[in-house]
């Protein structure tokens, strides 16, 4: 079947019907299967199959979707539900092009079958079970939203899950990202096809944080949207020096500048060594050099300075809190005066979402960022 192929619901109906017909023929004991698709006036499902052995009859119903998420096999479900008043013993069958895990644990909570045209399937009535898993997707869909990690979208989703409890009106949440009201509906429709957010009476809000932030972190993985550009320095100073040099440098050539992986983590969570300085900048065209104490390396540095994609990355900063950083400023060597001074220039870090999301994308750092979901981020959920 050709990847590209587009999906209406008639050329689904039809190739599930035929593709449901097949799979019932092979079991052995059955006899006779007997497809109708007009079905009570265009009441009810989108077809039903009626399968005969030699000791009795079974209706299967058969809803149809354009796709497999998790909202539309639901709706599906409950569409069967309802027409199961007009048969005895009927069988509800939810069928798509392909079909996500989760909609498939949704069919199997609400005790219906499931196929999709993809060769995952799971029948189970009388003597008959037939179940097929792992076939991925062979359909390139047309998604609204092709990608969770491109950069307008991360907008949306930082601000989602920088505030997991709040709930959103459109404009409001377009507002906030700083993107269209379109992109908001965009987004959101996908999203309530996952399931991730729901309908309120006063606007949308977050139901599944988790998941959202898991898929945010799988998309950004070899995503195809714009890569941040990497520069590293060596330095002599102590970390603390090294940041306050780079926020000046930057306040005074008007760049944004955050800190982020594990420059950030240190101050979030406890248990997490912090061996190198990683931080954002807006703009990469003016950059520290011998004069501000860095000197720009290839390979080895313990200064990493990353090009910040999309303003998005800043949003939800906060300020670092002088105490947390007064033991990596070299206290024994300074006077406290001296001390007083260094720790309380004003630095910042990205939000605690955006920097759990450079441990894993960018840093590798998955064991540190583990605790800061731990210790920063799930609390608020």
């Amino acid at each position: 079947m050709n990847k590209t192929q587009k999906f209406n619901k008639k050329s689904i109906v039809e190739q599930a019907a035929a593709r449901l017909e097949s799979l019932l023929r092979e079991a052995g004991f059955v006899r006779h299967v007997e497809i109708r698709k007009e079905v009570r006036k265009g009441m009810g499902p989108d077809f039903t199959a009626e399968v005969f052995t030699e000791e009795k009859s079974f209706v299967l119903l058969v809803e149809a979707r354009t796709s497999g998420e998790p909202r539309l096999a639901r709706e599906a479900i409950n569409a069967l539900a309802a027409s199961s008043s007009m048969w005895s013993h009927a069988y509800p069958v939810f069928t798509a092009p392909y079909i996500s895990d989760k909609a498939a644990a949704i069919a199997r909570e609400n005790n219906a079958g499931y196929m999709d045209l993809a060769g995952n399937c799971r029948l189970s009535f009388g003597m008959l079970y037939i179940h097929t898993a792992g076939r991925n997707n062979p359909f390139r869909e047309k998604r609204r939203l092709k990608s969770l990690a491109h950069p307008k979208t991360m907008r949306i989703l930082r601000v989602l899950l920088c505030h997991p409890n709040r709930t959103w009106k459109t404009g409001e949440l377009a507002g906030e990202a700083g993107v269209s009201l379109g992109m908001v509906s965009t987004v959101a429709g996908r999203l309530k096809d996952l399931e991730i957010i729901e309908n309120r009476k006063r606007g949308i809000c977050l139901a599944q944080p988790k998941a959202l932030l898991d898929r945010w972190i799988a998309g950004s993985i070899g995503d195809d949207g714009p890569e941040e550009a990497v520069h590293r320095f060596s330095s002599s100073m102590d970390k603390v020096r090294a940041e306050n040099a780079l926020a000046r440098f930057c306040g005074e050539n008007k760049v944004d500048f955050a800190l982020t992986g594990l420059s950030a983590a240190v101050h979030l969570a406890s248990g997490i060594e912090y061996p190198e300085i990683h931080a954002y900048v807006s703009d990469d065209a003016v950059l520290p050099g011998k004069a501000e104490g860095f000197e720009k390396t290839t390979e080895t540095g313990d200064v990493v300075l990353v090009k910040a994609p999309d303003d998005g990355v800043f949003y939800g900063k906060r300020r670092v809190m002088p105490s947390s950083r007064l033991q990596y400023c070299n206290p024994a060597d300074k006077t406290v005066e001296t001390v007083e001074e260094e720790i309380r220039k004003p630095v910042y870090s990205t939000s605690p979402i955006q920097v759990y999301r450079d441990l894993k994308v960018l840093f590798g750092a998955g064991a540190a960022a583990e605790k800061i979901f731990r210790q920063a981020i799930e609390p608020s959920w």
